[in-house]
């Protein structure tokens, strides 16, 4: 009969099998939020899964929403209820994964619009200067320079526009004694370790730092400087 299939010997509308693939889509998408969720966390990646894992608790929690609204509304009905959840996984894939507490990471669509820009105008922050905190202040720069730093708006028609919400502005750190991060050191002698290290601390400001090498054997320090030479043609 169309619109029907036969298992074992028992017809069953042809749908059921979309809702078991939906098994399939679901330990796919697990696979992709574990490192969307813990990269970047360094120390604290440990605790980052054990907060996944108790994640998990939902598959005990919607099985009695969705009991409760089939009852109300019937079976086919109640499966509204996990649009939300999927409309969650999707807002997480393509932006909520960029977001942290206390933090204001730029997303790589926006990052791009850097790279068309000469000027970026960062206007309604406060602002960190060496002298005090500018509420409400605005930021302009073109590359890698400070163009203008005042109290309200700057003016500019060719810049992009980034709203810091309140936020704090501030110019990057140098951290002049740093020995690793992310779970990596630079004394591990290695290119990815160094991009890791440096990425970590980038995450939190960081925009410079000094390695330590008197510590070190000398093996260690000898690839240590191998890695910092210039690269040469």
């Amino acid at each position: 009969m169309h619109g029907t299939v036969t298992y074992f010997g028992h017809e069953a509308d042809i749908s059921i099998w979309f809702v078991v693939l939906l098994g399939l889509a679901n330990s796919l998408v697990w696979a992709g939020i574990w490192p969307l969720a813990l990269d970047g966390l360094g120390r604290f990646t440990k605790l980052g899964a054990s907060v996944l894992i108790m994640g998990l608790c939902g598959n005990a929690v919607l099985p009695l929403v969705y009991g409760w609204f089939a009852d109300m509304a019937g079976e086919r009905t109640a499966y509204w209820v996990l649009l939300p959840c999927y409309g969650y996984l999707m807002f997480y894939a393509f932006y909520g994964h960029w977001c942290a507490a206390g933090s204001l990471f730029v997303h790589p669509f926006h990052q791009k619009q850097v790279m068309n820009f000469r000027k970026t105008k960062i206007f309604n922050g406060r602002i960190i200067t060496p002298y005090r905190v500018i509420n409400g202040g605005t930021v302009l720069t073109e590359g890698t320079r400070i163009l203008a730093v005042a109290e309200d708006d700057i003016p500019v028609s060719d810049a992009l526009e980034i709203d810091a919400q309140g936020l704090y502005i501030s110019p990057g750190f140098i951290d002049i004694h740093v020995h690793g991060g992310g779970d990596s050191d630079f004394m591990d002698g290695d290119i990815q370790a160094f991009l890791q290290v440096a990425d970590t601390h980038l995450r939190f400001g960081t925009t410079a730092m000094t390695p330590p090498r008197s510590a070190a054997i000398p093996a260690a320090c000898a690839g240590l400087f191998l890695l910092m030479k210039p690269p040469t043609r």
